[in-house]
């Protein structure tokens, strides 16, 4: 049996309610050393899989199974914030660790550590060490429980794998337990003896399981799955949750002018003095953050208005390069004054804001009164949250990130800083507070004349049984959270419930601390709920069938391919909330008021787990194009159901819930009385969302031309069969032209100005059936009217690589305009592949 460790942990999230912000190095953790890893005894040739002590009295295998906490109806009486849970722990002890306990037999960290949790009740039915040499039994122990959804199962360890043979035994495992394909950088750590940890289900669906493998830079999780097991409101099981969620903001709060600072996890980030920009200058504030948080980079370069700008926006360009490609780097690029390009410096700048999840034809084209906003990472993809008035969505923006399925941080949502409330991301995720004790600033009562008045108390109002011997108001909050909380109140402030008299085991003074105390609590619960329920309304009513329309613009695609066609499917829902929350944002309040609610309930929410384990508001799924308006009321349930998780994280919590109830007569926070205005926003949202998604099945190509010429007067030569002659054909003679764009698509090295016609259409040469119809496009681009229906979308937003992928180059006058794979009618083109990219 090889006796080392790699640790893999499959973490499936499945709590609604959001958790509470503690960092790794918070919960308890011990780095590991150079020295300390130097004591980990060499691996041996022991073939037995099994090397966990086992139950008391036993030989050895996994232990049985662990009951260290006290049930209640078969589940412990956590709070809604869960228990703390770490997969890969450093601090002395076992490995795993739940509620800060070690999970039994986890000690040894020679080898794998296992433990198989019920998601119903938090029991750990099995745990233990699993030998190195010995991966495959991994899945056996997986395949060991039904495929229902109804466990978690965690595997880690601090020495990888052997060997390739082990290296696709670990790969399988994580497989079965609904993770992703290991990558071959992961693969190489591991190989290198690096610490992994993965959490997931059992026959769990791709996609839910997190994967974390240490690269060993002592920076961020470390190969450690870690937050809280937190009950879901939505599946009532228990999952991981990271309570981590940053947020952001880059609204500009320099004094000096040519400066900028923005927000970013609570700590400003300013333009150094040396660098503020001087009179008539423009440029951009570049910051890069660690997994870890750390600020690692925080440059201002000017890019507009030097003596030399070619040089500035060169510099420009290596220095959103170097914050790119630093190790899990979130970046932040915020523009100062008005920049725009001059040089083959800024377009290779706009190739790295493209990786980083940016627009790079926006980019390149941002206009003398153009602003530019970015947080995105090389692995945001369209989770970057990206703003500028070329767009139609000018910044500055805020929203917030939260550490995805591979322990990474990535853009949860966000939009116009104006449109997004941060600060109820922030409340939810500060630190824990309990409420103060009754006896606080009262010095004639007793601890336990005080619970007495609360038992007393908590029965006469109907919240505790008559029977119950032990019993808080406080704590039915969120446990009796369906009750009439409204009516509680006025039974607690009427006659009824005065001082009954002595001989009660408490004082007059010990009842009215109590009284007094649960009247002003019980009223912010009021207030709390009562806002929480407004903001939650809109989209209950959105999840109602027909609320939203997409069919229209289901059927005006589908027209546009002449025949019905359901066979293509469709990633939908990562765009649909960004959208609501972008559109609110600039609807002004007190609509803003709810799209600001939806940014913090849905980056909450993000990460939390369908039954089956993938994340339910994040997960990028394939939709049918018939499906989509289902899909849509689906997920406007989920964030839905999202709130009420957050409702009762506020309400279990003294601090959370005396800090929203003062924020809540802001103009931020305040709803709108008629859910009308926000019905048709979420509408409109699902419907621009729905459009990115079907497009593109149709018209799958996004084509860039050379020379620069419009996409009507673009001809391709035709070889006519049995003639052995051509013909110059204008394929896309009919395309509309509010389907194409002439734009700068990059500078030389000589500083000449490329543009460059852009457009999207099928993969035809047919020269009447290339182009999408004008009555589609209109839909598309015309001003929003829910009246018409067409959705006001921004060109330059919607034909670009983002949507469509990597652009074609169509070469003007080439033989099939040197387009590969491309049907040629009447008879089709060889099939030898499509030219590519037409990125440099």
């Amino acid at each position: 049996m090889r006796s080392g460790a790699g640790v893999l942990v499959l973490a499936v999230v499945v709590a609604v309610v959001p958790a509470v912000a503690v960092s790794a190095q918070e919960l308890p953790s011990e780095p590991m050393t150079a020295e300390t890893a130097s004591d980990i005894p060499p691996a041996t040739d022991d073939d037995s899989p099994l090397v966990g002590t086992g139950a008391a009295g036993a030989s050895g295998g996994l232990s049985a199974p662990f009951n260290s906490f006290a049930p209640v109806a078969g589940r412990p009486a956590d709070l809604p914030i869960g228990v703390t849970f770490e997969a890969l722990s450093r601090a002395p002890g076992g490995v795993i660790k739940i509620n800060g306990e070690d999970v039994r037999d986890t000690t040894d960290r020679n080898h794998y550590s296992i433990a198989v949790i019920d998601r119903g009740t938090r029991e750990v039915k099995e745990s233990g060490t699993v030998n190195l040499g010995a991966t495959s039994y991994l899945s056996d122990i997986a395949r060991r429980y039904p495929r229902t959804n109804g466990y978690l199962m965690v595997i880690s360890g601090f020495r990888g794998v052997v060997d390739q043979r082990n290296l696709d035994a670990l790969a399988a495992a994580v497989s079965y337990l609904g993770g992703r394909p290991l990558t071959d950088d992961e693969r190489s750590l591991l190989r290198s003896g690096h610490a992994f940890s993965v959490v997931g289900i059992p026959g769990g669906a791709a996609g839910g399981a997190f994967i974390t493998v240490d690269k060993g830079d002592g920076i961020g999780p470390q190969g450690n799955v870690y937050g809280y097991l937190q009950v879901n409101t939505a599946t009532d099981q228990y999952g991981v949750v990271n309570p981590e969620n940053p947020t952001f903001d880059t609204t500009n709060t320099a004094s000096t002018p040519g400066a900028s600072e923005v927000l970013f996890d609570h700590k400003r980030y300013a333009t150094a003095s040396s660098q503020v920009l001087g009179a008539g200058q423009s440029g951009f504030q570049v910051l890069a953050f660690d997994q870890g948080l750390a600020n690692t980079k925080n440059v201002t370069v000017a890019t507009n208005g030097t003596s030399d700008d070619a040089a500035a926006q060169t510099r420009l360009a290596t220095e959103i390069q170097d914050a790119a490609q630093a190790s899990g780097s979130t970046v932040v690029v915020q523009s100062i004054g008005h920049p725009v390009a001059r040089s083959k410096g800024w377009s290779d700048a706009a190739v790295w804001i493209e990786r980083l999840g940016g627009n790079r034809l926006a980019f390149n084209n941002l206009a003398a009164d153009s602003d530019y906003s970015l947080v995105g990472s090389l692995t945001a993809g369209p989770a970057a949250i990206e703003a500028s008035s070329i767009l139609g969505r000018p910044g500055p923006i805020a929203g917030g990130l939260a550490r995805n399925r591979d322990m990474v941080f990535t853009p949860t949502s966000g939009g116009p800083a104006g449109g997004t409330n941060t600060e109820l991301i922030d409340i939810s995720y500060q630190a824990p507070q309990s409420f103060p004790a009754f006896t606080t600033g009262h010095s004639d009562t007793t601890a336990a004349g005080t619970a007495a008045a609360d038992l007393y108390i908590g029965r006469t109002l109907g919240i505790c049984a008559q029977a119950t011997p032990v019993c808080s108001v406080r704590t039915e909050y969120y446990r009796s959270f369906k009750a009439d909380w409204h009516t509680v109140a006025t039974d607690l402030d009427s006659r009824r419930l005065d001082y009954p008299g002595d001989g009660r085991n408490f004082t007059e003074a010990d009842y009215t601390a109590v009284r007094t105390q649960l009247g002003s609590e019980i009223s912010m619960v009021n207030r709390v709920r009562t806002y929480f329920a407004a903001l939650q309304q809109p989209f209950g009513e959105a999840a109602q069938q027909g609320a939203i329309d997409l069919d229209k613009i289901t059927k005006a695609v589908i027209d546009s391919i002449g025949a019905p066609n359901d066979s293509g499917t469709t990633s939908f829902v990562l765009g649909l909330i960004g959208k609501i929350v972008a559109l609110g944002g600039f609807a002004g309040p007190p609509v803003s008021a709810v799209a600001a609610g939806l940014s913090a309930a849905f980056g909450l929410g993000a990460y939390l787990s369908q039954p089956s384990g993938p994340p339910q508001l994040v997960n990028d799924v394939q939709v049918r194009a018939s499906e989509l308006g289902r899909t849509a009321r689906a997920q406007m349930l989920a964030t839905s159901r999202s709130i009420t998780g957050l409702t009762l994280l506020v309400l279990s919590d003294y601090g959370k819930l005396t800090a929203t109830a003062a924020r809540l007569p802001t103009t931020k926070w305040t709803l709108p009385n008629d859910t009308g205005p926000t019905i048709a926003n979420l509408t409109l949202a699902a419907q621009r969302s729905a459009a990115e998604k079907l497009v593109p099945l149709v018209f799958p190509w996004l084509l860039r031309g050379t020379p620069l010429r419009s996409a009507q007067s673009m001809s391709c030569k035709k070889v006519i069969p049995r003639v052995s002659t051509d013909i110059q054909v204008h394929v896309w003679k009919n395309q509309p032209a509010n389907a194409a764009l002439n734009v700068r698509d990059y500078f030389t090295a000589e500083g000449s100005d490329i543009p460059a016609p852009y457009w999207f259409a099928k993969a035809s040469l047919d020269e009447d059936r290339a182009s999408p119809p004008a009555s589609l496009t209109n839909m598309l681009f015309d001003p929003a009217n829910p009246a018409t229906g067409t959705l006001g979308i921004n060109q330059q937003d919607f034909i670009n690589p983002r949507i469509f992928g990597a652009a074609h180059q169509a070469n003007d006058a080439a033989p099939r305009c040197d387009l590969r794979g491309v049907p040629q009618s009447p008879s089709p083109l060889p099939s030898s592949g499509s030219s590519g990219s037409a990125h440099r």
